[in-house]
C-alpha cells in the first residue's frame, strides 16, 4: 500500500506542487523505505506550512534516528510539542532521543508527559515502564 500511497501524492503534486499534505503524506509513505526522502518531503510539507504540526512530527521522528542529526531532530519534535502539548506520539520519540543522549530526568518528564497525553494507551506505559527497569543506560538496546 505504501507504493499506491507515494504514487498517489506524487500524482497530487503534479497538480499542485504547493499542496503540504501531499508532502506530508508522501513523507509518510516513504519512512519505511526512504528516510533521507521521507525527511526531504517533511521539510517540504513545513517551507509551504511553517506550522504544520504533524510535519515537524514525523521530521523530529525521522531525524533523531540518526545520532548525527539528533540534536536537529529533538528540536523538531520540541517544535511540534509547542503546538500540540497534547500530541503524545512527539512526547514519546522525544522521550526516547532524550534518553539515547544520556538526559535521563528530561527523558523521564517527557515520558510522563507522555502517559498523560494518551493514558488510555497502554503502550506508553510499556514504554516507560521499559525506561524505568533501564534508565540508568544511555543507549536504548534491543
Amino acid at each position: 500500500m505504501y507504493d499506491k500511497a507515494q504514487v498517489a501524492c506524487e500524482t497530487a503534486l503534479t497538480y499542485d506542487n504547493n499542496f503540504e499534505e501531499a508532502y506530508y503524506l508522501l513523507g509518510e509513505a516513504c519512512k519505511k523505505n526512504d528516510r533521507e526522502r521521507a525527511i526531504s518531503n517533511y521539510r517540504k510539507a513545513i517551507n509551504i506550512d511553517n506550522n504544520y504540526q504533524l510535519a515537524w512530527q514525523g521530521l523530529g521522528r525521522e531525524l533523531v534516528a540518526n545520532i548525527a542529526i539528533m540534536d536537529e531532530g529533538i528540536e523538531a519534535l520540541k517544535k511540534a510539542i509547542l503546538m500540540d502539548d497534547k500530541d503524545g506520539w512527539a512526547k514519546i520519540f522525544l522521550a526516547n532521543a532524550l534518553w539515547r543522549i544520556g538526559k535521563i530526568n528530561e527523558a523521564d518528564k517527557q515520558y510522563q508527559s507522555a502517559l498523560k497525553a494518551f493514558p488510555e494507551y497502554p503502550k506508553f506505559r510499556e514504554f516507560y515502564n521499559e525506561f524505568l527497569k533501564r534508565k540508568d543506560r544511555t543507549k536504548l538496546t534491543n
